[in-house]
């Protein structure tokens, strides 16, 4: 939510519909291998750009994990959803935006 006080500040908002500020979130999933966090930052790192967070969710003894990766610039995070379908540790992968 945004709360503005002031109709010039409106107006300047209202033209930034659109707009990204920061990075872009992604869900990697479902990843039902023993890949490990490093596996997953080196991968996005060198084939989509500089990450800013990395989370993974699960552990080995859970079939699936899902992981969330944090760009540091939005086209770092565009890159990557067009990264689904790519092999990761034996399995396919899917890439969703989570905002």
């Amino acid at each position: 939510m945004c709360i503005i006080h002031y109709a010039e500040s409106a107006i300047s908002a209202l033209n930034c519909t659109g707009v990204v500020l920061g990075g872009l979130r992604v869900r990697v999933s479902p990843s039902k291998t023993p890949v490990t966090q490093r596996e997953l930052k080196d991968f996005f790192r060198t084939a989509c750009g500089e990450i800013q967070h990395l989370r993974l969710l699960g552990d080995y003894h859970h079939q699936t994990r899902i992981a969330f990766i944090e760009f540091t610039l939005a086209e770092s995070a565009i890159s990557a959803l067009n990264c689904t379908g790519v092999v990761l540790g034996g399995l396919r992968v899917r890439i969703d935006s989570a905002c």
